[in-house]
């Protein structure tokens, strides 16, 4: 799709905008990103199917039979495209991965049945017979042991979540290529054994020396140790208990932390930006030049160890600011992260988080990120409590980035407009009439409408001469006229008070809410934060008292990944 677009991408600029002089600009895409993974996913499938034969020489130590099993792989693969293609699924990182992680399973059913054929050619059977008689004897084992794999992955096809969307894609790969290798086992192993056993041959045996000795040395270790365990009904015993308890001490100590999703390795750097109160457009567009001022030293050219800037933007708006930047070296777009942490830090009240967005994050700097929602009724009461966990964050949690939504300081100023309801009254309005009034000296206000046939709708919008009012003050001695035919000043209505307060309320659920949005650290899990969130810093900071009256959730990637470990383990 990609390359569609650059074709057409091309077109527009070499026939419609050069005779313009205009050009467009191919500022980024994943490509190579995506062709990379799927090159290397390509370059597992190929070597895991050749250790698979060279195991397989090891073990069965017959080039016949090493044959006849490697067989198995290619035709359950290729059986598998067919499969995805019915199932309207196409072939990308993720299908492939799951064949890659099933191309080892693809021969065990196929190995389980030509070492019974091979069992029955040894006590003397001609070639048909013996392929006849070992698959009859095993092929309820196999699809046993089949039936026990497509167990394990088909119930990832039925997920709803955002994890087995995006995982539905291994399932069934691993599924149909598992269920192919069973057809595989019992129609094509025995008839190409019998195809290929039954040819004459005058030659000895085949050495192969090195893997004899090896393939020997194992299956005599591997015996006698099965031997030993089954010896006395103390010995099972005792094996079966061993076995048991090794593998409950291995869930308890080796089971690692969880995540919810790969974050991959894409060529783009994020940096989310909080900035002081009270800032005027001017300050903001001074702000992003300071950046670009601080960055170009790195802009086209590798510069102190770290790589070169090939593409680098900047967004100021009033709640929040944004910069991006992509690498030159594909690979290496992490390493820009400390960079861009110099420069936020570097500029006076401003504070945020610099990330490298996931391969499969949707929103901005929401990707691998807990949110900590603190809901409530009193705006100050949540700000303390937002303030205290935000500190203890940042403490217990070294490393961590922490971004509130909105901000956790109550100091942007703020007018109000606060009505008298007598005056307004004795002047015939209400006070929707007077918050009409002032949208219209303000921002204007839609009264209407107007559509053309066949043309797009334009709103109809009243509103005053922008030169008018610049300050709250204009505002505040500004005329207005009532329904009684009289010309006022909206200070005879009502009256202007000068506070502070927040750029923005954020609610949840109807509450009041500030949201942290925590970054762990990379070589942080992130159920390892989610525990020493919901374990030692909220209990910390409940026992202050400054949670009374508030709730206290966790939502994001944090509540993903607990729906889905539910499900996964329902």
């Amino acid at each position: 799709m990609t390359n569609l677009v650059e074709q057409q991408y091309r077109w527009l600029n070499e026939t419609k905008l050069a005779p313009e002089k205009l050009r467009l600009n191919w500022v980024y895409d994943q490509r190579f990103y995506i062709e990379g993974a799927i090159d290397q996913i390509q370059q597992n499938i190929l070597f895991g199917g050749l250790l698979a034969v060279v195991v397989l020489l090891i073990f069965l130590r017959s080039l016949r039979a090493t044959i006849v099993v490697a067989t198995a792989i290619p035709i359950s693969v290729i059986g598998t495209f067919i499969f995805l293609d019915l199932l309207g699924r196409n072939l990308n990182v993720v299908s492939l991965a799951g064949i890659a992680f099933a191309v080892g399973m693809l021969v065990d059913n196929a190995i389980v049945v030509i070492e019974n054929i091979d069992r029955h050619r040894q006590m003397g059977k001609n070639a048909f017979d013996a392929a006849l008689d070992g698959t009859n004897e095993v092929w309820g084992a196999v699809l046993a042991s089949t039936i026990t794999t497509v167990a394990v992955f088909l119930p990832v096809v039925f997920i709803q979540e955002e994890a087995g969307q995006l995982f539905r894609d291994i399932a069934i790969a691993v599924v149909a290529s598992v269920t192919l290798s069973l057809f595989v086992s019992v129609s094509v192993i025995p008839m190409f054994s019998h195809k290929l056993f039954k040819v004459k041959t005058n030659m000895a045996p085949r050495k192969f020396g090195m893997l004899d000795r090896i393939g020997g040395a194992l299956a005599g270790a591997i015996m006698a140790l099965v031997t030993l365990s089954i010896r006395t009904w103390r010995t099972r015993l005792l094996t079966l208990m061993l076995l048991i308890g090794l593998a409950g001490m291995s869930v308890q100590l080796l089971i690692p932390k969880m995540e919810y999703l790969p974050q991959g390795n894409r060529n783009f750097v994020l940096s989310i930006l909080v900035p002081p109160p009270g800032l005027s457009n001017d300050e903001r567009i001074d702000i992003g030049k300071q950046f670009f001022t601080m960055a170009d030293p790195h802009i086209g050219k590798d510069h102190e160890g770290m790589p070169g800037i090939e593409n680098m933007f900047y967004v100021g708006r009033e709640g929040f600011m944004i910069v991006g930047a992509i690498s030159q070296h594909f690979e290496r777009a992490s390493e820009l992260l400390p960079l861009f942490n110099r420069m936020i830090y570097s500029i006076p009240g401003m504070f945020g988080i610099s990330l490298q967005p996931g391969v499969f994050e949707s929103g901005i700097g929401e990707g691998r990120t807990i949110e900590l929602n603190v809901s409530g009724d009193d705006l100050n009461t949540i700000v303390a409590a937002a303030g205290t966990l935000f500190g203890k964050i940042r403490t217990e949690i070294q490393g961590a980035q922490v971004r509130p939504v909105p901000s956790i300081e109550l100091t942007y100023p703020e007018a109000r407009v606060l009505p008298d309801r007598d005056r307004l009254k004795a002047n015939g309005m209400s006070t929707q009439d007077l918050g009409v009034a002032l949208d219209v000296l303000m921002d204007g206000r839609i009264v209407g409408d107007f559509k053309q046939e066949g043309k797009k709708k334009i709103d109809l919008v009243l509103m005053a001469d922008a030169s008018d009012i610049r300050t709250p003050e204009d505002l505040y001695g500004a005329l207005l006229a009532t329904p009684q035919g009289k010309v006022v000043p909206v200070s005879t209505l009502a009256s202007l008070e000068q506070t502070t307060g927040m750029a923005l309320i954020r609610h949840l659920e109807r509450a009041r809410t500030v949201t942290l949005q925590i970054t762990p650290p990379k070589s942080m899990a992130l159920q390892s934060a989610m525990e020493i969130v919901e374990e030692k810093i909220i209990p910390e900071v409940r026992a202050m008292g400054l949670l009374e009256g508030l709730q206290v959730q966790m939502s994001g990637a944090a509540d993903k990944l607990t729906q889905t470990r539910l499900v996964s383990s329902a």
